[in-house]
Order: structure tokens, then sequence, then C-alpha cells
């Protein structure tokens, strides 16, 4: 195997070309979704879509270069992958890039239960044209904090096959006998966690740029040490190239960021970078002294936290768009995990605390250095943070953290993070994480949400929800797990795993159900179910029920509504089924009583709908209209049987009133298909139902004959003749 350096030396021709002259794809697929007898993973899109936006924002990537998909089929990301085969490069310098995460096992990718075998998936990455072919493979989860991606470990993806072209490289984010993780904590699995870290600036060197081998070199080494004492164990990953030549490959240049987080050459210490207000994990680095470390990050507010020894301590940061801030100076230090803004240790407790109205009072001393017990206030209170209990006639403050339960009459707010509850009148408001219950007419968490939020107007969360928000209108910014009952609107910015109730519910990806008496929205994906008037979502494995059920993907389950739109589908039953890669044939038919109809079939590769028109010389009711479903199945080779079910509506040419002539129709045929025409024929089954004095069938066995309806069946046969438009 040549060293990191060779695979680099095909790189340096394309940075001697121009920006415009080199061409950079990437296929980024997340899925958290490996199949019913796998844990859900929570985090594994979350990853994609972190890479999705390293490689755009720091990689030269183009939006339109990067395709990103969600719990993707097998047929889907293949089908991707065959596309961007048959783009052309124009003989400009090229680069693709290929980057899972998700869960696997010994024989591939699990990808919905359906398993995306690694030689194909290889054979296909190479079909895609480029100089430098590069993939990145973060599967196999565990642990009570972390989840095993897969049930048994998976072979080394690594050795499937051995490398076939100069160019090529692959890197896994576990060894061949270990699983790859992920972590709440993170938000994210360990490898991509620390290698998109290493992109953002924390594997610099000191040039401004990082290399494939200093990002997967920081990736490796802090991964290593992360996982040690993880319940799976520690995690090894592994890379594996054949270029010739020297050079290095820069993937990513941190000198195109919009903002610049520097941490100086006098700083040392564990560093991570959250962004607020929902504390998410950005970057994490191993600082050590001497060395200057430049993150790119996006303009915004962030938490930067230091560790030293067991010494914790955290700064805010707020970076406006072109601005460059230097952190050199930190605040209180704080215990971990760090909710505190600054922590409590600089108050002083105070057993017992009371208020006429804020500032008035024991905070007429205090002015908010004080941590309460006990607070009692006649109108209002005012304290640096709570630990126990507060009562107020009409509203409490703290100016930090709340411990404990907050009860007022009009309003609780809390500057700082709730470990506990609040109960108002109107409004409860906490700036950081709620952990515990909020109760008012209105409820508003600046951060993460884990327990409950009851308000009678607005639930609102800052950040991610674990548990359930009760109200009018109700919002989370990030993921929910839980429910969202809402009498209007339910909005979750993240992926919802659980119940989305409202009026309209709308949700990025949603594992669960949407019900809602107007829009069901989930576009990047359902696994579950959507009920309402529409529905709207990415690939679906469940059901869609809704007057308009509209899938931009594949539907692995059921549409059932008036009219159904799908890429592809299993099962698409209405009126009307547009279908995109479904069937769509044009036919004309006969049977033995000399009937002529011509119509159409469309809907899915196997389920379709019939509409058609249709004359029947000699009668006193010719003219005929048809609706109906039926199957198509492939038996061998050109052979297939259809099994449709129809109504037959007869109608008299004057329109006049002469009665109700309906018959259903049941075929079993049995066709050929050649090219694009297909003949088929077979037995028939039909039921009239008749009211009036005429009656359009003379023949057939009665099984009803009434004063006002009579009912005649009888068998035939059906001849057919159909060319296919799709």
């Amino acid at each position: 195997m040549t060293s990191w350096l060779g695979l680099a030396a095909l790189w340096l021709s394309v940075q001697s070309a121009t920006a415009s002259e080199v061409v950079r794809r990437a296929l980024v697929v997340g899925a958290n979704d490996g199949g019913v007898d796998l844990e859900q993973l929570r985090y594994a899109e979350d990853d994609a879509a972190r890479m999705a936006d390293i490689l755009t924002d720091l990689g030269g990537f183009d939006d339109a270069s990067v395709t990103v998909l969600s719990s993707p089929a097998p047929t889907e990301l293949m089908a991707r992958l065959t596309e961007l085969s048959s783009e052309e490069v124009g003989g400009q310098e090229s680069l693709f890039l290929f980057y899972y995460s998700g869960h696997a096992d010994p024989r591939g990718l699990l990808l919905g239960g359906e398993v995306l075998g690694y030689a194909e998936l290889k054979h296909a990455i190479r079909d895609v044209p480029a100089d430098i072919h590069l993939g990145i493979l973060d599967a196999c989860r565990s642990g009570a904090i972390t989840r095993v991606k897969g049930a048994t470990v998976a072979e080394p993806f690594l050795d499937e096959a051995t490398l076939a072209a100069e160019g090529e490289a692959w890197i896994a984010a576990s060894s061949e006998d270990e699983d790859a993780q992920e972590s709440d904590q993170l938000r994210g699995s360990f490898f991509t966690h620390y290698l998109v870290s290493g992109l953002r600036g924390a594997a610099d060197t000191g040039d401004g740029r990082v290399s494939l081998s200093e990002a997967y070199g920081y990736a490796h080494d802090r991964t290593v040490a992360r996982t040690a004492g993880t319940a799976a164990g520690t995690q090894h990953p592994a890379y594996e190239f054949r270029i010739q030549g020297n050079g290095e490959l820069p993937l990513t240049d941190v000198r195109r960021a919009t903002a610049i987080l520097v941490l100086p050459a006098t700083e040392e210490g564990e560093v991570a970078v959250l962004r607020e207000p929902e504390n998410t994990p950005i970057a994490e680095v191993a600082k050590l002294e001497g060395r200057e470390v430049r993150l790119a990050l996006e303009p915004g507010r962030y938490r930067v936290r230091k560790r030293e020894g067991e010494e914790v301590r955290e700064v805010r940061v707020g970076l406006s768009e072109g601005s460059e801030v230097t952190v050199d100076r930190w605040g209180t230090s704080a215990g971990e995990p760090v909710a505190r803004k600054g922590g409590q240790e600089g108050l002083q407790p105070l057993a017992l605390g009371a208020d006429f109205v804020p500032f008035l009072g024991s905070s007429t001393a205090m002015r908010g250095t004080d941590r309460r017990a006990v607070s009692l206030n006649l109108l209002g209170g005012y304290a640096g943070a709570l630990r126990g209990v507060e009562l107020s006639g009409v509203m409490n403050l703290e100016r930090e953290d709340v411990e404990g339960v907050q009860i007022a009459g009009v309003a609780n707010a809390a500057g700082g993070a709730l470990r506990g509850g609040q109960l108002a009148g109107v409004a409860s408001f906490v700036a950081g994480d709620a952990r515990g219950a909020q109760v008012g007419t209105i409820t508003l968490a600046g951060g993460e949400l884990v327990g409950a939020q009851l308000g009678g107007a607005l639930a609102v969360a800052g950040g991610p929800v674990t548990g359930v928000q009760l109200g009018a209108l109700t919002a989370a910014r990030s993921e929910v797990r839980g429910a969202q009952l809402s009498g209007t609107l339910a909005v979750a910015g993240g992926a919802a795993d659980g119940l989305q109730v409202g009026a309209v519910a709308i949700a990025p990806r949603l594992r669960g159900a949407q019900l809602t008496g107007g829009l069901a929205v989930a576009p990047g994906g359902l696994h579950g179910a959507q009920l309402g008037a529409v529905t709207l979502a990415g690939e679906v494995r469940g059901l869609q029920l809704g007057a308009v059920n509209i899938s931009t993907g594949h539907v692995a389950g059921l549409q059932l509504g008036a009219v159904n739109i799908a890429r592809s589908s299993d099962l698409s039953l209405g009126l009307v089924n547009i279908i995109r890669d479904g069937r769509t044939a044009v036919g004309a038919w006969t049977d033995e009583s000399s009937q002529l109809r011509v119509g159409v079939k469309h809907g899915g590769a196997h389920w379709h709908n019939t509409y058609g028109f249709g004359v029947r010389p000699y009668s006193d009711f010719p003219l005929m209209t048809t609706l109906g479903l039926g199957f198509h199945a492939p038996v061998a080779g050109p052979l297939f049987i259809d099994q449709d079910n129809y109504a037959l509506g007869y109608h008299h040419p004057n329109l006049s009133d002469h009665g109700l002539h309906l018959v259903q129709v049941h075929r079993l045929a049995l066709g050929v298909e050649v090219g694009r025409l297909s003949l088929l024929g077979g037995p028939t089954w039909s039921v009239a139902w008749e009211t009036g004095p005429e009656s359009v069938w003379d023949r057939g066995a009665v099984l009803h004959a009434g004063e006002t309806l009579s009912v005649r069946h009888r068998a035939g046969a059906e001849l057919a003749a159909e060319i296919r438009l799709q």
C-alpha cells in the first residue's frame, strides 16, 4: 500500500486548475432506519447533513453538485449513482466523494430492511467519471449511550475487493472486528463528529487547508481516545487506497469560512464548540500549547467549553459575517454537563427569600446574587437562581438556573436552565434547556426540552424535544422524540420520532404518525403513517391516507386516496394514480357479446387503475363507461398475468331516466408482451345490477328478480391488445 502522499499526487494537477475547471461531486447518504429488526438510529441522517454542509461551506463543492439522500431504498441510491455515472465531466479534473452513515451487516449496507451489497456499491461508485474516487463509510454501532449500527459486527468493507484503479481511496469508521458508535452527547457518530471537526480546522497544521491525511489522522486519534471507555469498546478507524506519486489532497480550505473562531497558541486543553440555543456540538479540538487553531464556523452564537483536568470553563461567543474572534479568556468554572451559563458557584446560598415586587425585599440587597432554597413573593420576586420552591402572586424571575418548582399567577422566567417545573397562569419561560414540565397559556424553552410543555396557546422549544408538547400551536427548532399535540400547527425543525397531531403537521423526516385535518408534511421521508386531507412525503414506508397523497420518492407501503402521486409505488389505490416510474398503457378490449372498449391503464409496477369508454352495437344502451382496479404480475420472460376488476356503466343515448344498468366484471388474463405491444385474453365473471323496466342483459342466470332490482350473472371471455407508453 502506498503512502497518504501517494493519493494526493493525482490531486495536485486538479489543484493547479482554476476552481471553475474542477468538477467536484458528492453523494451523501444518511439512513437511521436499518429495518424493523434493528434499533432506529438517531443521528445518521444528521451526520450526512453535517458532511454535506462542510463540503459546500469549505470544500469547494457547489450546492447543486452535492446530493443528500435520507434513508433511501437501495434502488433509489443505485439509481442516483447510475445518473451520476452518465454525467460527463468534459475532460475536466474531477473528484467524486461518497459518504454513508447508517446500519450495516456482513453483506453490505442495510437500508430500511433491504441490503445493498458492498461489491455492487463499489462497482457503481467506480463507474462515476472522476479522477479521484473517495469513499467514506460510517457503519455499525452499539452501547447504552451508544447504539450498534448492525445486529452483528460487519465484515470489513475495505476488504470486499482489491482496489481496481488509481485515484481511489476508502475510509471506514471502524476496523473489521468492531462496531462504529454514535453518541447522544455528541448528537452524532464519534467518527463523523471528529472528521467534521478536523475539516473545520481542528486538524489543520498551519497552512489554512485541511488535507485528507490530516483529517483522517485527527478523526482516527480522537475516535480511538473517546471510545476507549464505551460499552461497545474502542473503535479504530481504517483506510485503504492505491495512488502513485507525491503530494497532499486538500479537502477543505478554512480560509473560505464566513466566520473564524481562533484558539491562540497559549491555550491548552479539550475544547468543545456548541451552537446556541440548542447546544448542538459543532466541533471538538484537542488543543496543544504552542499551536494556534482556527475553526471555520457559520455566523451565530456559540458556547466554547474547555476542560483542563477536572476543571471545565466556558465562554459565550457571537460571530458575525466576516468576523474573527479570539478566545483567550474563560468564564467561571462549571461542572459537566455545563447548563448553568457561567455556573451558580458564585451565588450566595439563601435559605429563605421574600420580595414584595422584584428588587423590593430580599432582592433589594442581593440584586440577583443569591441562590434561594425557598422564595415567597407577594407580587413578584427576583433572585440569582433557585434550588427549591418559589411562590408568587404575579411573577417569578431568576437570573440563572431553576432547580425545583416555580409557581406564579401570571408568569415565571429563568435566564438559565430549568430542572424541575414552572406553573403559571399565562407564561412560563426558560432561556436555556428545560428538563421537567412547563405549564402556562404560553410555554417557551430556549434550548432542549426533556419532559413536557403544556401550553393552552403556544408551546415552543428552541432545541430538540424529548417528551410532549401540547398547545394550540407547538413548535420545536430541532428533532422531536415523543408527541406534539396541537389544535392548529405542529412543527418540528428536525426529524420527528413519534406523533404529531394538528390541523397542519410538519417535520423534515417522520418515523411515527402525523394525524391532521389538513396538511401532513415529511419531505425527507416517512416511516409510519400520514393521515390528512393532503399528505406529502419523500420516501414512504408505511401509509399515506388522504384526499391527495404525494410522495417524491418510492412508496413501500400503501397510498389510499382520491389522487395519489409518487415516483414509484408498491400499492397506490385511488381514482387517479400518477406514478412517474410506473406503468401506463392504452388498449382495446372486446368480449363474447361483441362489446368494444378503449381506455387507459396507469399506476405502479403491479397495481393499476383502468378508465375507458366503449360501444355495444345493436343495443338500446350502446354507450359504456369503465372504471376499475387491477393487478399485474410478471410470470416468466414476456409472459404476465393481469387480474382486473372493473365496473361497466351502460347509458341510453338520450340520457333520459332509463334506470341503473351497472355490471361488475372480474377478469383473469394471460398475456404476452413483445416490445411495447401486449396481447392478452382470459375468462371473465360478470354480475349485472339493473333497475327500471328495460334490461341490458337478457342472458345469464338470475340471482335476484324483484320489482325494482334484478341481478344476473354469467361467465364469459375477453380479448385485449395494449400498447405500453411507459
